[in-house]
């Protein structure tokens, strides 16, 4: 799949201005409900547990859950579509066979997706792209993949932060201490570095507005996690296009 950044600049500046709307803050704030009751959810199945992969049991079903409606993905599709995405722009070669099968499930996911989409509009992500075919704006592959980059980029992006952004902070606890939940992010930001947050990506604003929301209430819910080994420990997959943490191996508070 040709990726976002190699288009030329007219077409991605056009992409680009259809969907930026629901990034701005005031479309953002449509889905601050949304958000919370998801981060609620995500919490509730960690409840009771001694151990958990913050990447594998909180940061991807989570950036799934909230996909699902930002996006207007079916949520019984949101996590392998997001999965099959992130193969798609990930290191492996585009030729091998796992790569050829996961493009034509990617597809026919997505078809479905545009399917009702054309059938029930939305004022969602997909619902934004599909009425911009229909009226000529931008090409049947030019959607397909606008939605694939859009479903990666705000996907890993998401995911680092939760996960990963945990880990840096648990690692630095005098941080976690003396900040203030509401300014919990903009610190983490700087923490993580531009490499990992991708802060002109047309998903960033998303992952931070989801991290504001998830990380304190992690914290809140979990006051005596800790991280199981050390940073240097966790391991990394993938390349450009789809960097990020295998797992992050967490113990709970078990008195929570």
């Amino acid at each position: 799949m040709t990726q976002v950044l190699d288009r030329d600049g007219q077409r991605q500046a056009l992409l680009r201005h259809l969907t930026a709307p629901f990034f701005a803050p005031a479309g953002l704030d449509v889905w601050t409900e949304a958000i919370d009751r998801c981060v609620r959810e995500g919490l509730e199945v960690l409840g009771g547990r001694e151990r958990a992969d913050l990447m594998g049991d909180f940061a991807l079903p989570l950036t799934a859950t909230v996909g699902a409606h930002v996006f207007g993905l079916p949520p019984a599709h949101a996590p392998h579509m997001m999965e099959l995405a992130g193969r798609l722009f990930g290191h492996e070669d585009a030729q091998t066979p796992g790569i050829r099968a996961a493009r034509r499930e990617f597809g026919l996911l997505i078809e479905e997706a545009l399917r009702e989409k054309a059938e029930l509009p939305a004022a969602d992500v997909i619902g934004a792209l599909v009425r911009a075919r229909h009226g000529g704006a931008i090409s049947g592959r030019e959607l397909r993949e606008q939605a694939a980059g859009l479903l990666i980029g705000a996907s890993g992006t998401t995911a680092i932060r939760l996960a990963y952004g945990a880990a840096l902070l648990l690692r630095h606890p005098q941080t976690l201490g003396r900040v203030p939940a509401g300014d919990l992010v903009p610190v983490l930001e700087e923490l993580l570095g531009p490499r990992l947050t991708a802060p002109s990506a047309v998903g960033a604003p998303l992952a931070r507005r989801v991290a504001a929301a998830a990380l304190p209430a992690l914290f809140a819910r979990f006051p005596g996690m800790r991280l199981v080994g050390e940073l240097t420990d966790i391991v990394w997959r993938g390349a450009i296009g789809d960097r990020r943490p295998v797992a992050v191996r967490v113990l709970l508070d078990v008195r929570a």
